[in-house]
């Protein structure tokens, strides 16, 4: 999220408009004002309405009602006020009727719950589906755990027809697509975006997997690959928007990666006696877990929970231990996790979040000795099973 934080030239009537932000602060304050508080923001000839979602002396971040984000700098900001009509999201049917007049006649909208999906004709009902079944999944996870998961934006989501379209949508989303990125969720317009498996992507798999492939597309079913990035892409959009992180806020990658990947099992989607520890197992993140102990066997959880190095250099082994301290934590530290989660996501979101104050955080979870957590979490994982 550093690239939507640029720097702002200090002017003297940045200064002025800092010093009516400040003096503002019980109407614009992020963690204390009621989210149905409206502002209005007058720059220039531009006019912004919407709640505050975070403020300092250079910049101001509205939620707006269509659920996107807009930055305005301090400077930028003429005047401002509190309207009298309370601030209200944009609604399932309006989402949907934006999304067609946005994206045309090649794509059909379907409602199902409160998700809004765009998709090839004849596709979105199966996609709105799953999405909705997440939701109530998340919701069900986080409820039972003490998390408030209140959500007000519906869930949008776009499935394009093929790569290149995605792409064309990515560049214009700031994002760069790597041969392996098959979707995003993407915080500044809330919404994921996704593509469908075709001929084309399909040339590195194998006979087998091919076959499944175009046999499930022929049913209207949603292949493996894509079925899991769906789920995964929208736990972010659930978790983002139900403020177990924030937004525009400094989230350890580790954090959302790991909850995301948690939801992928569908076991861990299901609730009942039948659902067992070792049916929420995910082998897939289990053995990439493995494979990073096993080309890096001197890394250490302080530096894993400190930076967000190991994305970088090892990713495949960085969503396979995101997934595994987070699945450690669900399974025997519930209450301690979700004390982690609600602290993290409280961090005033324009600060810089260092090293230092990850690892004092974390704290929260761990107790005061991270080098006896570290040796009891690995003894877990280790006992898991498998290869």
């Amino acid at each position: 999220m550093g690239s939507y934080h640029g720097g702002i030239r200090r002017t003297w009537a940045a200064r002025l408009a800092a010093a009516v932000l400040v003096a503002a602060a019980p109407i614009l304050s992020w963690a204390d004002s009621p989210r149905t508080v409206q502002v209005e923001l007058t720059c220039g000839a531009e006019v912004f309405r919407g709640r505050v979602l975070a403020h300092n002396a250079q910049e101001v971040w509205l939620e707006l009602a269509s659920g996107r984000l807009k930055q305005v700098a301090a400077g930028d900001v003429a005047s401002f006020r509190k309207t009298d009509e309370p601030f209200r999201p944009i609604s399932a049917a309006e989402l949907a009727s934006q999304l067609r007049e946005e994206l045309g006649s090649a794509f059909e909208v379907r409602i199902t719950g409160r998700s809004v999906v765009a998709a090839r004709q004849g596709t979105a009902r199966t996609y709105a589906a799953l999405i909705d079944e997440t939701a109530r999944a998340f919701e069900h996870y986080t409820s039972v755990r003490g998390l408030s998961a209140a959500r007000d934006f519906p869930l949008a989501a776009v499935v394009f027809p093929n790569r290149e379209s995605f792409a064309h949508a990515a560049k214009a989303d700031g994002v760069t697509v790597s041969s392996t990125l098959r979707g995003y969720y993407h915080p500044v317009s809330n919404r994921v975006l996704l593509f469908e498996e075709t001929a084309e992507t399909a040339q590195g798999m194998n006979g087998a997997d091919r076959h499944q492939l175009f046999a499930m597309s022929a049913q209207g079913t949603i292949s493996g690959s894509l079925h899991d990035t769906i789920v995964h892409e929208a736990t972010h959009q659930l978790a983002f928007n139900a403020g177990l992180h924030h937004r525009i806020g400094p989230t350890p990658t580790w954090v959302a990666e790991g909850l995301a990947t948690l939801f992928e099992v569908d076991a861990v989607r299901e609730s009942g006696p039948q659902v067992t520890r070792a049916r929420r197992v995910h082998a897939a993140r289990l053995a990439a877990y493995r494979d990073g102990r096993r080309r890096a066997p001197k890394a250490t959880l302080h530096d894993f929970i400190a930076r967000d190095d190991m994305f970088q250099t090892m990713p495949v082994e960085a969503y396979g231990e995101a997934w595994a301290l987070s699945f450690y934590l669900s399974e025997t530290r519930g209450r301690e996790y979700v004390a982690y989660l609600r602290a993290v996501a409280r961090r005033p979101p324009l600060e810089k979040y260092t090293a230092e104050q990850r690892l004092s955080d974390f704290h929260t979870v761990s107790g005061p000795d991270l080098r006896q957590f570290e040796a009891g979490y690995r003894r877990f994982i280790d006992g898991l099973g498998g290869s």
